[in-house]
């Protein structure tokens, strides 16, 4: 993964990790690099057959699942749901930067990043996401966004496995001050 190392000198990075449907690979290989992180999985599918699995396996490497989703806004949901500032104000961490931030919430993070990107109002340092669908108009507002509020692509690689093949594409991205930080 890119630009780490600045995160792995930190006394207790935050990591929060949105959508997993059971695979916490990624969580467990962060656990591994940055042992003193806090690291928080929002998944509401988590009373599913792989959620005792699952949870076994976190309670292990103290990672906290959350039987959550993320939202834009507040709404009815078949799930618990949070917008993202109200989820670090329940995590205690209101008005911080996120150091680590992934999301796969499948065709969701459109009206999440919609709503986080205006006015660049929740920070984050390291974004690993997979952005769904077709529509140019969407991927074009996205990126004008991310570059507004001071972010830049690092990485991008389409997802062979899902979405046909090529409806999904995973990106890193960081922030300016990160990549000063971590490339100096």
């Amino acid at each position: 993964m890119t630009g780490l190392k600045v995160f792995e000198k930190e006394k207790r990075p935050l990591v929060l990790s949105f959508g997993c449907d059971g695979d916490v690979t990624w969580e467990i290989d962060i656990r591994k690099r940055m042992p003193n992180a806090e690291i928080h999985i929002f998944d509401p599918s988590g009373s599913s057959s792989w959620a005792p699995k699952v949870q076994k396996l976190l309670d292990t490497s103290n990672i906290r699942l959350h039987h959550m989703w993320v939202q834009r806004k507040p709404r009815r949901s078949p799930y618990p749901a949070r917008t993202l500032p109200q989820i670090l104000q329940m995590l205690g961490h209101e008005g911080r930067t996120i150091d680590m931030l992934k999301v796969d919430v499948e065709n969701t993070e459109w009206p999440l990043f919609e709503a986080i990107l205006t006015d660049c109002q929740v920070r984050f340092q390291h974004l690993n996401i997979e952005l769904h669908g077709q529509y140019c108009e969407q991927h074009q507002r996205f990126f004008e966004a991310l570059d507004a509020c001071g972010y830049m692509i690092t990485y991008r690689e389409p997802n062979h496995w899902g979405c046909f093949g090529y409806r999904c594409i995973e990106y890193t991205i960081i922030s300016r001050t990160h990549a000063r930080a971590e490339f100096q």
